[in-house]
């Protein structure tokens, strides 16, 4: 697999609706004025997911009180096996501040779909991956 850089740049957050960790409904109005930042991913990926979400802590971290202007978004696109308890457990691992979003199957398709990203098998396992463009997403 080859790494591939995105050359969409920034978008405007398009609209959606999922759940919390805590059960509260979640759109892009509960951010507005912040800098969202949508991470697509799951509970059980083997090593980018987690590691992509320690450097984002980090970042958090190191902006100091800027960090209250940026939202990190952590949204599973495999929702049937990432049970809620279980990703506010290994999300919140990361980072305190990542909100951790869920939704139905047709939720997240939604929300892929109106972020310009799609959703195919990879190497015929059980997981979806998101495609830009039709390029896996490159980790950041």
């Amino acid at each position: 697999m080859t790494q591939t850089k995105s050359t969409t740049g920034p978008t405007i957050q398009p609209e959606f609706s999922l759940t919390n960790h805590e059960g509260e409904t979640v759109s892009e109005k509960t951010h507005r004025g912040d800098w969202p930042l949508d991470f697509f991913g799951l509970r059980h990926c083997p090593d980018n997911c987690p590691a992509t979400l320690a450097r984002f802590g980090n970042v958090m971290d190191g902006l100091g009180a800027d960090a209250s202007k940026v939202t990190l978004l952590f949204i599973t696109f495999d929702p049937e096996p990432d049970r809620v308890a279980d990703v506010d457990k290994y999300v919140s691992a990361m980072h305190p501040s990542i909100v951790r979003l869920m939704g139905s199957n047709m939720q997240i398709a939604e929300h892929h779909h109106r972020s310009r990203l799609s959703l195919r098998r990879f190497l015929k396992t059980q997981y979806l991956t998101p495609i830009r463009w039709g390029r896996l997403l490159p980790p950041i």
